[in-house]
């Protein structure tokens, strides 16, 4: 009997060790990885998308649609007493709505198929899809609090699905999105939140937080995306992205990458589960600072779960994640 509460307690020490082993519960900086992954190799796949060249395209749109709002007269909405426009029933397209929209005023677009590049230069508009609506292009918001939800969008090669640029404030939500080279991308923005997409088929990541600040992305869905699900970075030093939050949600089966996290500083990546992406479910790395990886599930990735990469800098927390695998802690 003796024996055998040994050998138990024995038992239960080992199923102690595995347990322990399959969480990373580290409160404080951890020290930087140096094996990078498994098999010895040190590459990282990095974002494919030229931010830069990306801001060129956008900025000789934005120019050509200007030109033509100066041709036409365009001044906003006429009637102000009225703050509902219809698409169709008032305006045909859904940049005809926006062309003629003042501020706060609430864009309602019905069931139907669009084709259309919008751009959205009015402030405080509310765009919203009523029943079933796909959109074959995009919408750029270069106003600042605007909300659109409830598109399905069908990106073209080449394009993002909705992107920001420049803005403080606007709301992404509910949409779903398939093709391009994102489903949403949010550059040199602050306060912008991404609620609740789903997102699929890209040809970068399905989400891209770069050079921005006090962003929140939560309860979205990122799934078989060329590199990746979430990216939070920054590409042109010293806008580093800082104060940003990814929250609550779900990447699978992406090509590379769950969540990535570099050249950023004091974000939170949070209470999320990345599976079976080809290689790391979540990687901190490229100069990334005092972040904060917390309550995160991470299972079944390529190479591995979790993992502080050897070029990511100082003062980041890992905190109560579970995870199969990791790398640097």
């Amino acid at each position: 009997m003796k024996l055998f509460k040994v050998y138990l307690l024995a038992c239960l020490f080992s199923i102690s060790l595995v347990l322990l082993n399959s969480c990373v519960e580290t409160d404080s900086p951890v020290a930087q990885d140096t094996t990078v992954n498994k098999e010895g190799n040190t590459n990282v796949q990095l974002p494919t998308v030229n931010p830069e060249n990306m801001l060129a395209e956008f900025n000789k749109r934005f120019a050509e649609h200007q030109n033509m709002l100066a041709k036409r007269g365009y001044r906003g909405k006429k009637d102000r007493n009225k703050a509902d426009i219809t698409v169709p029933d008032d305006y045909a397209t859904i940049q005809e709505a926006v062309d003629n929209a003042a501020e706060g005023d609430k864009i309602k677009v019905k069931s139907g198929e669009y084709t259309e590049e919008v751009i959205v230069g009015t402030a405080d508009l509310e765009i919203k899809a009523w029943s079933k609506v796909t959109l074959n292009g995009s919408f750029s918001i270069t106003a600042n609090n605007v909300k659109i939800e409830g598109f399905k969008i069908l990106i073209p090669s080449g394009l993002l699905g909705i992107s920001t640029w420049g803005i403080s404030g606007a709301k992404v939500q509910d949409n779903t999105f398939s093709g391009g080279y994102a489903g949403v991308f949010i550059w040199e923005s602050d306060n912008i939140k991404v609620h609740g997409n789903k997102i699929t088929g890209a040809s970068d990541f399905g989400i891209t937080i770069g050079n921005s600040t006090n962003c929140k992305t939560s309860d979205n869905k990122c799934w078989e995306n060329a590199v990746g699900g979430i990216i939070v970075n920054s590409w042109v030093t010293p806008d580093i992205s800082t104060n940003n939050t990814v929250e609550d949600n779900y990447c699978y089966n992406n090509v590379y990458h769950g969540i990535f996290l570099g050249n950023s500083e004091n974000c939170k990546i949070k209470e999320n589960k990345t599976t079976n992406n080809g290689q790391y479910g979540i990687i901190v790395t490229n100069g990334a600072l005092n972040n904060r990886i917390e309550k995160n599930k991470a299972y079944g990735n390529g190479l591995f779960d979790i993992i502080l990469h050897g070029s990511a800098g100082t003062g980041n927390i890992f905190s109560r994640n579970r995870a199969g695998t990791t790398s640097g802690f």
